[in-house]
């Protein structure tokens, strides 16, 4: 089996179901255009969850929406939230291509441009939560048409999950700052399948409470049901071919680009930090990074060292597959990422990259001469205005000299979502035992071919500043730094010239015809 098959499958299958979540934001013209919508998607959603496969190629179909350019395919990772994080150098290109985001990065959100951007990926984070929800509402009126107990709790886990972990995006960037805001600013949660009713509003607090439910939710079907769980490592259920067990279920393979239970567990973990319960997120980390099947193997490793080999002319993946404890694959990633990071220099006039002076900026104080980051990771460029830079390589393949072992979608064309590596940053982050950060630290280097010969810390004041470094270093490419910049109310920004302030990281909720009468509007 492939997972290239069920990509197929599901872009086929579940392309007339995904417009059911579309039809929801919407623009209907008169009730008769409603109701003829209205009955057409009623139809095919009856049709699609009359077997076991419909809801097989549905739950497809909520990763597809994940995966789309307006979300995790390109705005919610490289692309709109890196910029609100001030990573890219776009000075280095004269041309307008990138205005847009040059608007995001200044905190412009009333420019008609960023608008529009900040809108589309609201927009498909809603439809892949209603696709999600429509699931849920089927599996308790049809779910018997799912023989095998386990893969209808794991399909019902992974939705509660995919609901969670888009709304947990939605209070990152439109919700207030976690911690000490002067401003409270509601927003709403969808459980609903409806394709009109504006969904309820929320407190902060009662908000967090939703994701709390939705995840503890997950967490026990997938923790009774997910074959990862404690039985097999990640790489056991890629089914590469070597000591590979038989699952029932085929669709039970492939667990990393699942959100599976230990994403879960993850997702609970950067849900505490964000709310500054810092032992619930180290104790979580913890049980993540010691975790081991049955065989006594770790269910997940850091993987630097053999994903980003030193040796000259060894096969490099620079997305770490390795250690990705929940990635979405993107068969067509590199139709559109080569806009972005160019192989060549004088071309496009999209480039997102870091001039030199930024480059030793970022790696200030590391041995560079060793770590596989900065070796492996960037790309020589030159801007067309002749400016020297480097591209980030997070998102090419080049397949032809790859070596065949795993020359495929699952460690090429993907999206990271979840590394290990963060959890890493995270169990470091909160630790309150100084030999404890110092270990997990060592380990943690070294996965980057960095050997520290000494203790990094010698007092636990000196790890926040540095953790705060590697965040910047390791995330970068993958949307998550505006994040750690938000939930520690940061009044600075690499390359950000002015203070930061609260309003800055308070995105406003679009206007759409789900949230036109709440926008700025009261708690439920």
């Amino acid at each position: 089996m492939n997972i290239t098959r069920y990509i197929s499958k599901a872009v086929l299958a579940s392309s007339a179901f995904c417009s059911i979540a579309a039809v929801s934001i919407g623009t209907l013209t008169s009730c008769d255009d409603f109701l003829d919508v209205k009955s057409e998607t009623v139809a095919k959603e009856n049709e699609l969850f009359e077997t076991k496969e419909g809801f097989q190629d549905a739950l497809t179909g909520c990763y597809e929406l994940m995966a789309a350019q307006s979300a995790y395919g390109k705005n919610l990772t490289f692309y709109m939230t890196d910029a609100l994080a001030n990573y890219w150098n776009l000075g280095l290109s004269m041309s307008s291509a990138l205005d847009v985001l040059k608007n995001i990065e200044n905190f412009n959100y009333t420019n008609e441009d960023a608008k529009t951007l900040i809108k589309s990926s609201y927009q498909q984070l809603f439809r892949t939560v209603l696709q999600s929800n429509i699931i849920l509402k089927n599996l308790k009126t049809n779910g018997n048409v799912i023989s095998d107990p386990a893969l209808r709790a794991v399909i019902e886990g992974e939705c509660h999950a995919i609901r969670a972990y888009c709304q947990f995006d939605i209070l990152r960037l439109f919700g207030q700052i976690p911690q000490n805001a002067t401003k409270q600013i509601s927003l709403p949660y969808n459980e609903s399948t409806s394709i009109y009713d504006i969904p309820p509003y929320y407190t902060f607090t009662e908000y967090v409470d939703k994701l709390k439910a939705d995840l503890a939710k997950a967490e026990a079907l997938l923790k009774a049901n997910d074959p990862v769980y404690t039985t097999y490592s990640f790489n056991q259920t890629m089914h590469l071919g070597y000591n590979v067990p038989t699952f029932q279920e085929e669709y039970l393979y492939y667990r990393r680009m699942r959100l599976n239970y230990w994403a879960v567990r993850a997702m609970q973990a950067r849900l505490a930090l964000y709310c500054g319960e810092k032992q619930n997120a180290h104790d979580i980390a913890m049980d993540i990074i010691n975790a081991r099947n049955d065989s006594g193997e770790k269910v997940v490793e850091l993987s630097g060292l053999y994903d980003l080999p030193m040796e000259a002319n060894a096969t490099v993946y620079p997305c770490l597959p390795d250690e990705n404890i929940f990635s979405l694959s993107k068969y067509d990633l590199l139709t559109y990422t080569n806009e972005y990071f160019p192989l060549a220099s004088n071309t496009g006039d999209k480039t997102l990259a870091l001039s030199a002076t930024q480059i030793d900026e970022l790696y200030s104080g590391q041995t560079i001469a060793s770590d596989n980051r900065y070796a492996k990771w960037w790309r020589s460029y030159t801007s067309p205005q002749g400016v020297q830079g480097k591209v980030l390589t997070k998102y090419y393949w080049n397949s032809n000299s790859d070596n065949g072992t795993k020359a495929n979608i699952n460690y090429n064309l993907i999206i990271p979502m979840i590394r290990l590596s963060e959890i890493y940053l995270m169990a470091i982050e909160t630790s309150t035992e100084l030999s404890k950060a110092n270990s997990l630290y060592s380990e943690y280097m070294r996965s980057h071919n960095v050997l520290l010969t000494a203790d990094a810390f010698t007092s636990l004041d000196q790890i926040p500043a540095v953790i705060l470094a590697e965040y910047r270093r390791e995330m970068i490419g993958e949307g998550a730094m505006f994040y750690v910049y938000k939930r520690l109310g940061s009044s600075t920004i690499l390359w950000h010239s002015n203070a930061v302030s609260e309003k800055d990281y308070e995105i406003p909720l679009p206007d759409t015809e789900m949230s036109a009468d709440k926008q700025g509007g009261d708690a439920k």
